[in-house]
């Protein structure tokens, strides 16, 4: 029990940790493209 929990608690922690560098990567590409435009 002890242990599905442990992997439940890693899933969960990737998954928002994959949202976040996906937010960032987006705020980058915004950053970038503002950039080139400007």
């Amino acid at each position: 029990m002890g242990d599905f929990s442990g992997i439940n608690k890693g899933l969960v922690i990737g998954k928002c940790l994959e949202e976040t560098r996906r937010k960032l990567e987006g705020d980058n590409l915004l950053l970038r493209w503002h950039l080139h435009m400007g």
